[in-house]
């Protein structure tokens, strides 16, 4: 009785293992800045699921540097970030993208756009076409946020008389500092199409002030896990 007691457990403990190895053959890891879990992924992973409906994704949300760390630790399959055309966020993580260990496909485009509270009359509260002596209220990203490495060396060409009172990490929380008219800022397109279509906020600038932005998937030259390199593979069939 006791020997059929432990062949039983020992045969569940041989089933489990199994079921975490599949499960793990199964997943595909993605780690991402915030902002993409709210502009890019809502409207990325349904137009997956024909072709990946067996696959379990898994999408875990930090800061770049952080999800670039996750990715050399092998705890993530994927990072998709938004990089800008000059590489300037791509050389600011120099040490996390240093050597040839690394390739991306790029996976669509993004632009910041400087973005404003309208007035009773609909014109931008804060108005960067418009010359003014009082400082223009700036809403910034704070310094782990990728999105204002690329901004901030944007506005050292220009000649804006910009003051910045209030900053985040959060593209969406400088949303709404935005809409409670605390200043003007720099957002992506996508997270504030709606409020733009509903008069919420107004374009602060022309188009000459956005920012190009590109939305890419990075992996190490590594070997992956058979769903993974599945995913990549369709991928890159699809740049061709």
């Amino acid at each position: 009785m006791l020997h059929l007691l432990v062949e039983f457990r020992f045969e569940g403990f041989r089933e489990s293992v199994a079921q975490r190895t599949e499960d793990q053959q199964r997943r595909i890891r993605f780690c991402s800045p915030h902002i993409l879990s709210t502009i890019f992924f809502p409207y990325w992973l349904p137009r997956l699921q024909e072709k990946f409906g067996e696959a379990r994704l898994s999408i875990n949300s930090d800061t770049l540097p952080q999800c670039l760390i996750e990715l050399n630790r092998g705890k993530a399959d994927f990072v998709v970030a938004l990089f800008d055309e000059e590489d300037l966020i791509k050389n600011h993580l120099s040490l996390l993208l240093e050597g040839d260990r690394y390739t991306f496909i790029e996976l669509g485009t993004e632009s910041l756009i400087p973005v404003s509270a309208p007035n009773a009359t609909g014109q931008p509260l804060f108005n960067l076409n418009t010359y003014t002596e009082h400082p223009i209220s700036f809403l910034g990203y704070s310094e782990e946020c990728h999105l204002g490495w690329s901004l901030q060396t944007a506005l050292k060409g220009r000649n804006l008389n910009l003051q910045q009172y209030h900053d985040t990490n959060l593209a969406n929380g400088l949303r709404l500092m935005t809409l409670s008219e605390l200043g003007m800022s720099w957002l992506p397109k996508s997270l504030v199409r709606e409020d733009l279509s509903a008069k919420r906020l107004v374009r602060s600038g022309d188009l000459t002030f956005d920012i190009s932005l590109k939305i890419k998937l990075l992996r190490r030259v590594a070997p992956l896990t058979p769903e993974a390199q599945r995913l990549w593979d369709y991928l890159i069939k699809l740049q061709a």
